[in-house]
């Protein structure tokens, strides 16, 4: 039923806990299709240990985990596609749900499930010793772009899509380095609404090896950005204050702004995003504030950004005690 697509790439101390989590769910239908991005540790050493005829190796040259990704969905054999990074975990009925989630919703195009980030594992090991089972009644029908304003509700290890969804539009960006997840999940979104599995059955791991996530410089974005702005340019402001996907991505774009500004680099970019924040209502005060960065020096902003992040650590750090 399912292929379970992992890019890998240099995880030698992870890849072999991340697939027995695959081999230990107790819906057994599927097969893993692992593509080593050009790993140059001991990755598919360890990989080749683990005995089981689902497990399909394919090499190419490093090009990147979209590449990664986007291979493997060709070479995928079933209709739904799970996704795996070599670092991170799923609870065992992880697959189990979804399946039962395809079953109430059928024709949808993709599925999710709550996810945690955790260092350690001590919060795995407690929620690994629930059992869940998902009735039509649980699961909540959601639109992505919409329940993304208040909270991130999807992980790349934490949706199941239809292959043919993927590969008719969804498919990774190939050269960016950021975002190119949001990219699938957006493009997923503007196919069909999400139905939701409430609990939390995907551990997204913050102390895995050879993070890629952690980024400090301005990069390019993948092309959803480019056509949202051109929709909120041709839209005006009634329409982009009705549009969730509008609002999404400015909310994201202005995060930029912070990032452009603190950097130095970019500032017509800089401006013109927050110029689209202004005509938008639902963001017109962070597009204010977004504006207000443009006209101060780096230096400074770099100061703030920084005194802010240490006000916050030193409160969670009070309330921890």
């Amino acid at each position: 039923m399912f292929s379970i697509i992992i890019p890998l790439f240099n995880k030698q101390e992870s890849v072999t806990a991340s697939v027995q989590s695959i081999l230990d769910q107790t819906f057994q239908e599927f097969e893993i299709v692992v593509v080593n991005d050009g790993s140059t540790d001991a990755s598919v050493e360890r990989l080749k240990e683990i005995e089981d005829p689902r497990i399909r190796l394919i090499e190419q040259q490093n090009q990147g985990v979209s590449v990664a990704r986007n291979t493997g969905i060709a070479h995928a054999c079933n209709r739904y596609i799970a996704f795996m990074d070599a670092d991170d975990l799923w609870h065992p009925d992880y697959l189990k749900c979804m399946s039962q989630s395809i079953e109430c919703f059928p024709d949808f195009e993709w599925w999710g499930a709550n996810y945690i980030s955790t260092t350690g594992d001590m919060e795995i090991r407690e929620n690994d010793s629930r059992s869940f089972k998902v009735r039509k009644e649980d699961i909540n029908v959601v639109d992505f772009f919409e329940v993304s304003l208040k909270r991130y509700i999807v992980h790349m290890t934490s949706f199941v899509a239809k292959r043919e969804a993927l590969l008719e539009g969804a498919q990774f960006p190939v050269g960016f380095k950021y975002y190119e997840d949001l990219e699938v999940f957006c493009r997923l979104a503007l196919k069909s609404r999400l139905p939701l599995v409430p609990y939390v059955l995907s551990y997204w791991r913050q102390d895995g090896e050879n993070r890629a996530c952690n980024r400090r410089k301005v990069m390019p974005l993948p092309p959803i950005f480019d056509e949202t702005i051109a929709m909120i340019s041709e839209g005006g402001r009634s329409s982009c204050s009705e549009c969730a996907q509008c609002r999404f991505i400015l909310e994201l774009l202005l995060n930029e702004v912070a990032l452009m500004c603190a950097s130095g680099v970019k500032p017509k970019t800089a401006s013109y995003y927050s110029t689209l924040g202004m005509k938008c209502q639902a963001t017109r005060l962070r597009g204010i504030k977004a504006y207000v960065y443009c006209l101060m020096p780096p230096v400074f902003l770099r100061y703030l950004f920084g005194l802010t992040r240490f006000v916050r650590q030193s409160m969670l750090a009070r309330r921890s005690f």
